[in-house]
């Protein structure tokens, strides 16, 4: 009696390794071979249209300040999130001086917008009304 079920568990481990062997699908081969698979990342053509965006005309009326600066380029971004709700144009630039890096954050709004207000919202330390750049349109 013994010597059966110890036959069949014997079977039921061969088949199973057998099973194993036969539908098993190494993961380095699925790998290489899913990889393989997937097409690879083409970089899309709308470069001209945010080149576009960025030369738009501002309106006649529009202004223009600069916020900063900021500690760290962290700060800038919030900063800059908080802002593109009501700017029309963000523009970031880093100016280094006494070899420490500064955040700014130039900003072109419509009119109305007020810098002096906005300044403490965005953790500026100053906020200066500066003269709208020129573009071409």
């Amino acid at each position: 009696m013994i010597a059966r079920q110890l036959l069949l568990v014997l079977v039921i481990l061969n088949l199973s390794a057998a099973a194993w062997w036969l539908f098993h699908r190494d993961r380095a081969a699925a790998a290489t071979t899913g990889a393989a698979a997937i097409p690879a990342l083409k970089l899309a053509e709308a470069a001209p249209a945010v080149a576009a965006a960025q030369t738009a005309t501002l309106p006649a009326d529009a202004v223009c300040a600069s916020f900063g600066p900021f500690a760290d380029a962290m700060s800038a971004e919030q900063a800059r999130q908080q802002l593109r709700t009501q700017a029309i144009r963000i523009d970031a630039r880093q100016v280094v001086q006494g070899g420490q890096t500064q955040f700014w954050l130039d900003v072109a709004a419509a009119a109305g917008f007020d810098p002096a207000s906005v300044r403490g919202a965005v953790h500026a330390a100053r906020a200066e009304r500066v003269a709208c750049p020129a573009t071409s349109g």
